[in-house]
Formats: C-alpha cells, sequence, structure tokens
C-alpha cells in the first residue's frame, strides 16, 4: 500500500510502535475488537464500531492508545472550529 493510501492513525503508530504493540496485547482491546461486526474488502479486514463508518485495525488501535491515554497529543490534526 502506498504511504499517501495509509490512515493518518497507521502512519502516527508507526512512529510509536511499542504503543501498536502494547494495545494489541491488551486483553480489553482484544475483546472489544473481537465483539465488532466486520468484513473483507480487497484483503483488508475492516470493523464497524459506530455501526456505519468502517475503520481499519490500526484506526482502533489509535483510537484505544489516545483513550486509553497511551498516545496523548500524538497523532491526526483534528479541524479547527474557526
Amino acid at each position: 500500500m502506498d504511504e499517501s493510501e495509509r490512515t493518518l492513525e497507521s502512519q502516527a503508530l508507526d512512529e510509536h510502535p511499542e504503543v501498536r504493540e502494547q494495545v494489541l496485547a491488551t486483553e480489553g482491546f482484544q475483546t472489544w475488537i473481537d465483539s465488532l461486526p466486520k468484513f473483507e474488502l480487497d484483503g483488508e479486514t475492516l470493523y464497524l464500531p459506530t455501526g456505519d463508518v468502517p475503520v481499519d485495525e490500526d484506526q482502533l488501535v489509535y483510537q484505544w492508545a489516545r483513550t486509553n491515554g497511551l498516545l496523548e497529543g500524538e497523532g491526526p490534526e483534528q479541524p479547527s472550529a474557526s
């Protein structure tokens, strides 16, 4: 996959591979991801954590890491409210 096709979350986790490893080893994360609806598209597994927006595993790892304080201040820029 071309770098431009990778999600910002994947790119952020590439800079912090230890965070990806830590999250993937977490029992709570595994339980959560196993409970999500998922499907295959072009050989990639996508998940539906909110029911309608498909995301890849790195996006879920990133979300878990941010929620649990493992990546504070890291990652994709958020649009400004102005």
